[in-house]
């Protein structure tokens, strides 16, 4: 008897909440896919049980299907697109915000318009070039090193339940600043950044980078 095989999921680790019987949860996403979820934190609900998954500007309604050692596995009543929880929000939405996340859109928006890297206009020098390259090299790296140090902070403050309560939505914040710098690392050092662009697995990063909708 041929089995079905079972649908790939997206390795993550993703601040969320978990609605339960009028009980709000602070979670973490480990893994996704388009019709399922596996979630971590304290106090979870039984399998049987309906509840409402969120992130950010996202919700999606699930029934939990196992539960074993702090984590427990949703079956989704619709299907999802993984990389729309990484990056929180789906294409076109705009997302709820308050005052320290209109701070995180703003250093987001700073870190986008730095991203692009311009061309070598006519005329620069091989010598030059090479600066400019070892300059985004330098650049990247640094990017890379700030997205290790918030991703071990996010980590530090996720294993507190009481950081977790009061902070679901800066920790989610958290999250998405990690993504983007992430994503934008391999462009710097790419030598054909077109090609690098298209190879963000966040669509809403690889639509404002390459200026045109690539989510399909």
């Amino acid at each position: 008897m041929n089995q079905i095989p079972r649908e790939s999921r997206k390795s993550v680790m993703l601040a969320a909440t978990l609605d339960a019987g009028g009980v709000s949860l602070p979670v973490r996403i480990r893994n996704m896919s388009t019709r399922g979820a596996m979630i971590d934190g304290a106090h979870l609900p039984s399998p049987g049980t309906m509840v409402r998954l969120a992130r950010l500007s996202l919700a999606a309604s699930a029934i939990v299907i196992w539960r074993l050692d702090g984590r427990c596995g949703l079956k989704l009543a619709d299907q999802v697109v993984p990389d729309e929880w990484v990056a929180g929000v789906r294409p076109g939405a705009v997302p709820r915000t308050n005052f320290g996340q209109a701070r995180v859109d703003g250093i987001q928006a700073a870190l986008r318009q730095g991203a692009a890297m311009p061309a070598a206009p006519p005329g620069e020098s091989p010598a030059e070039q090479i600066d400019r390259d070892r300059l985004d090299a330098l650049i990247a790296e640094e990017i890379r090193q700030v997205a290790r140090a918030l991703e071990t902070a996010l980590d530090d403050l996720s294993e507190n339940p009481e950081v977790l309560t009061r902070h679901d939505r800066a920790l989610q914040s958290l999250d998405i600043a990690c993504a983007i710098l992430d994503s934008l690392t391999p462009v710097l050092r790419a030598a054909d950044r077109d090609k690098a662009v298209e190879a963000i697995p966040m669509h809403e990063i690889r639509s404002r980078l390459s200026g045109r909708p690539t989510l399909t």
